[in-house]
């Protein structure tokens, strides 16, 4: 079966990467774009791209959790959780990233197309939430810097958290699809990225599966990998608060600790996962055993995926 590795490179007519899109940081994070489809929009593609997540959900979830904490080290993105103030302590963090994940998985579940639906009303209160943000921080560092908060290229940037790693290392986090699935899943979140507002021209999910991965390869390998070496000032202290926020419990998270996520992330970013420690390389080999066992074992896959579903009392509207 092909993988990404199979497409990531591939010369498309126009083939751009993530600094192509830098014009972008002048423009407001939301273009304002009407609750409906775009133009010529394949419906049918993107509630299949809804279904690879529902059927995936476990995966998923912590691919976009890992994508959160590593992503924490991009100065741009760093920036607006900690103006917030929403993730100084592990309560906080917990509230504030449930709650994302909450949205996330309504967008999923639900019929974002649909007026008045929790769904779209989810995605209208994010949109109004990163208004009042991107207008308090323009405010507060008025004349100290030129560009926009949360801009154009932000949106366009950050959207790879929640999809990026998925169509990148699928098989890695537990994941048995074929491309044209990956390329479902990209689409769905071309649709949501252009209901949060995001113009066409940044939004990295609106060209495809190849595209998609040209870009996310670029922010990781341009932007994240610079990064992560050296992070800002306030990146341990918010990325401590995150993991400790989820880390009780019996379950899976109670095993990550940032360097389990790290040596699982950094394999992939830098090419080495580094030294852990004897417990930390337990829990690593615990986590590398259960993306096996979710990706081989169909019922274990399921088991989890419904663990999240009923935890987050979530149920899959078909339309």
């Amino acid at each position: 079966m092909p993988s990404p590795d199979d497409v990531i490179g591939k010369q498309l007519p126009c083939e751009l990467r993530i600094k192509d899109l830098e014009c972008g940081r002048l423009l407001d994070g939301d273009c304002a774009a009407e609750l409906s489809p775009p133009d010529e929009f394949d419906m049918a593609r993107f509630h299949r791209g809804r279904m690879f997540f529902r059927d995936h959900l476990f995966s998923c979830s912590i691919a976009m959790y890992f994508s959160l904490v590593i992503g924490m080290s991009v100065p741009e993105f760093l920036e607006a959780l900690v103006f917030t103030q929403q993730s100084d302590t592990p309560v906080k963090a917990f509230r504030r990233y449930i709650k994302t994940f909450h949205h996330v998985a309504l967008w999923h579940y639900g019929n974002i197309w649909e007026k008045d639906s929790k769904a779209q009303k989810s995605i209208c209160d994010v949109r109004q939430i990163h208004k009042v943000i991107r207008e308090q921080m323009q405010k507060r560092f008025e004349g100290r810097e030129v560009r926009k908060f949360i801009s154009q290229y932000d949106m366009g940037v950050v959207l790879s958290g929640f999809m990026g790693a998925v169509i990148m290392y699928p098989e890695d986090a537990g994941i048995r699809c074929s491309l044209d699935e990956l390329d479902d899943y990209v689409y769905f979140w071309y649709g949501v990225g252009h209901l949060l507002g995001i113009e066409k021209k940044y939004n990295i999910c609106a060209h495809g599966l190849t595209q998609a991965l040209t870009f996310c390869k670029s922010i990781e390998q341009d932007i994240v990998k610079k990064n992560i070496t050296n992070p800002p000032p306030e990146f341990q202290h918010v990325t401590e608060n995150v993991i400790k926020a989820f880390q009780g419990g019996r379950g899976p998270m109670s095993l990550l600790t940032f360097p389990v996520i790290s040596a699982l992330s950094y394999e992939y970013i830098v090419g080495d996962s580094g030294k852990l420690s004897f417990p930390d390389t337990v829990r690593y080999l615990i986590w590398k055993l259960i993306f096996f066992t979710v990706k081989h074992v169909s019922w274990f896959r399921i088991y989890l995926n419904q663990r999240i579903e009923r935890a987050c009392r979530l149920t899959f509207i078909n339309v």
